[in-house]
Protein backbone atom coordinates (compact mmCIF):
# COMPACT_ATOMS: atom_id res chain seq x y z
CA UNK A 1 0.00 0.00 0.00
CA UNK A 2 2.90 2.47 1.13
CA UNK A 3 4.34 2.13 -2.42
CA UNK A 4 1.68 2.90 -4.13
CA UNK A 5 0.97 5.73 -2.13
CA UNK A 6 4.07 6.72 -2.81
CA UNK A 7 3.99 6.52 -6.55
CA UNK A 8 0.86 8.10 -6.88
CA UNK A 9 2.41 11.16 -5.17
CA UNK A 10 5.37 10.91 -8.09
CA UNK A 11 2.93 11.90 -10.45
CA UNK A 12 2.78 15.27 -12.35
CA UNK A 13 0.41 18.43 -10.81
CA UNK A 14 -2.65 17.28 -12.63
CA UNK A 15 -3.34 20.68 -15.34
CA UNK A 16 -6.46 21.47 -17.20
CA UNK A 17 -6.73 20.14 -20.76
CA UNK A 18 -7.39 23.66 -22.48
CA UNK A 19 -6.04 26.56 -20.47
CA UNK A 20 -2.47 24.29 -19.10
CA UNK A 21 -3.25 25.60 -15.46
CA UNK A 22 -3.19 23.67 -12.34
CA UNK A 23 -6.13 21.40 -12.00
CA UNK A 24 -6.76 22.57 -8.16
CA UNK A 25 -9.92 20.28 -8.04
CA UNK A 26 -8.02 17.21 -8.80
CA UNK A 27 -5.26 18.34 -6.82
CA UNK A 28 -7.52 18.74 -4.04
CA UNK A 29 -8.42 14.75 -4.31
CA UNK A 30 -5.11 14.04 -4.83
CA UNK A 31 -4.47 15.53 -1.34
CA UNK A 32 -7.40 13.97 0.05
CA UNK A 33 -6.63 10.44 -1.10
CA UNK A 34 -3.20 10.66 0.34
CA UNK A 35 -4.03 12.10 3.30
CA UNK A 36 -6.74 9.31 3.83
CA UNK A 37 -4.46 6.71 3.00
CA UNK A 38 -1.56 7.97 5.09
CA UNK A 39 -3.68 8.23 7.87
CA UNK A 40 -5.18 5.53 8.00
CA UNK A 41 -2.00 3.54 7.88
CA UNK A 42 -0.86 6.19 11.21
CA UNK A 43 -3.97 4.75 12.73
CA UNK A 44 -2.78 1.28 12.21
CA UNK A 45 0.37 1.99 13.49
CA UNK A 46 -0.84 3.35 16.70
CA UNK A 47 -3.22 0.86 17.40
CA UNK A 48 -0.15 -1.78 17.35
CA UNK A 49 1.77 1.02 19.83
CA UNK A 50 -1.01 1.04 21.96
CA UNK A 51 -1.31 -2.78 22.01
CA UNK A 52 2.29 -3.20 22.50
CA UNK A 53 2.80 -0.80 25.10
CA UNK A 54 -0.49 -2.49 27.15
CA UNK A 55 1.00 -5.52 26.84
CA UNK A 56 5.08 -4.86 27.77
CA UNK A 57 3.22 -2.71 30.81
CA UNK A 58 2.21 -5.97 32.22
CA UNK A 59 5.91 -7.78 32.02
CA UNK A 60 7.77 -4.29 33.25
CA UNK A 61 5.14 -2.37 35.37
CA UNK A 62 8.04 0.22 36.32
CA UNK A 63 8.92 1.50 32.74
CA UNK A 64 6.10 3.65 32.05
CA UNK A 65 5.04 1.53 29.26
CA UNK A 66 1.02 1.73 31.37
CA UNK A 67 0.98 5.38 30.41
CA UNK A 68 2.02 5.37 27.23
CA UNK A 69 -0.85 3.30 26.23
CA UNK A 70 -2.68 5.33 27.13
CA UNK A 71 -1.58 8.14 25.20
CA UNK A 72 -1.36 6.01 22.06
CA UNK A 73 -5.06 4.95 22.98
CA UNK A 74 -6.11 8.38 22.98
CA UNK A 75 -4.12 9.31 19.91
CA UNK A 76 -5.64 6.68 17.88
CA UNK A 77 -8.94 7.71 18.53
CA UNK A 78 -8.29 11.26 16.85
CA UNK A 79 -10.08 12.24 13.51
CA UNK A 80 -7.27 13.40 12.36
CA UNK A 81 -3.35 14.09 12.05
CA UNK A 82 -3.83 17.46 13.79
CA UNK A 83 -6.02 15.65 16.37
CA UNK A 84 -2.91 13.09 17.05
CA UNK A 85 -0.69 16.12 17.25
CA UNK A 86 -2.60 17.36 19.98
CA UNK A 87 -3.41 14.00 21.61
CA UNK A 88 0.34 13.16 21.43
CA UNK A 89 2.57 15.93 21.51
CA UNK A 90 0.94 17.52 24.75
CA UNK A 91 3.15 18.22 27.37
CA UNK A 92 1.93 15.33 29.84
CA UNK A 93 2.46 13.23 26.98
CA UNK A 94 6.03 14.11 26.43
CA UNK A 95 6.68 13.51 30.37
CA UNK A 96 5.54 10.23 30.05
CA UNK A 97 7.69 9.68 26.94
CA UNK A 98 10.82 11.35 28.70
CA UNK A 99 10.12 8.94 31.89
CA UNK A 100 10.00 5.53 29.66
CA UNK A 101 13.00 6.96 27.71
CA UNK A 102 15.02 7.33 31.09
CA UNK A 103 13.63 3.97 32.42
CA UNK A 104 14.22 1.87 28.93
CA UNK A 105 17.81 4.08 28.93
CA UNK A 106 16.51 4.86 25.15
CA UNK A 107 16.02 8.09 23.58
CA UNK A 108 14.09 7.50 21.12
CA UNK A 109 11.25 8.69 22.11
CA UNK A 110 10.64 11.85 20.53
CA UNK A 111 8.30 11.77 17.37
CA UNK A 112 6.64 15.48 17.69
CA UNK A 113 9.05 16.89 15.47
CA UNK A 114 7.64 14.71 12.50
CA UNK A 115 4.07 16.16 13.14
CA UNK A 116 5.16 19.70 13.49
CA UNK A 117 6.95 18.77 9.87
CA UNK A 118 3.53 17.55 8.72
CA UNK A 119 1.37 20.25 9.71
CA UNK A 120 4.17 22.68 8.25
CA UNK A 121 3.18 20.69 5.10
CA UNK A 122 -0.69 22.29 5.04
CA UNK A 123 -0.10 25.35 6.55
CA UNK A 124 3.05 26.73 4.46
CA UNK A 125 2.76 28.47 1.43
CA UNK A 126 1.09 26.39 -1.24
CA UNK A 127 3.98 26.98 -3.75
CA UNK A 128 6.49 25.22 -2.13
CA UNK A 129 3.65 22.46 -1.72
CA UNK A 130 3.70 18.91 -3.19
CA UNK A 131 2.39 15.41 -2.52
CA UNK A 132 5.64 13.91 -2.84
CA UNK A 133 7.06 16.20 0.39
CA UNK A 134 3.28 15.42 2.27
CA UNK A 135 3.87 11.41 1.74
CA UNK A 136 7.69 11.72 2.73
CA UNK A 137 6.53 13.09 5.83
CA UNK A 138 3.88 10.74 6.36
CA UNK A 139 5.99 7.95 5.91
CA UNK A 140 9.24 9.71 8.10
CA UNK A 141 6.31 9.68 10.90
CA UNK A 142 5.58 6.46 10.53
CA UNK A 143 9.28 4.95 10.86
CA UNK A 144 9.72 7.00 13.38
CA UNK A 145 6.55 5.76 15.07
CA UNK A 146 7.65 2.34 14.07
CA UNK A 147 11.03 2.23 15.74
CA UNK A 148 9.70 3.46 18.51
CA UNK A 149 7.29 0.41 18.21
CA UNK A 150 10.70 -1.34 17.90
CA UNK A 151 11.82 0.01 21.45
CA UNK A 152 8.93 -1.20 22.95
CA UNK A 153 9.14 -4.61 21.78
CA UNK A 154 12.73 -5.19 22.27
CA UNK A 155 12.51 -3.74 25.81
CA UNK A 156 12.51 -6.95 28.66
Amino acid sequence: MLSAILAASRQAIPRDTLTGTPDYTRIQESVKSTEVNDFGYLQQVLSKLAVDSQNKSAKSPMAGFDSLYSVFRATNASSSVFGQNLTLCTPTAKGYFEATAASTGNKNFTICLYYLTLANDYTGPLDSFTLQNLSNDFTLLAINLLKLDGVIQTYP
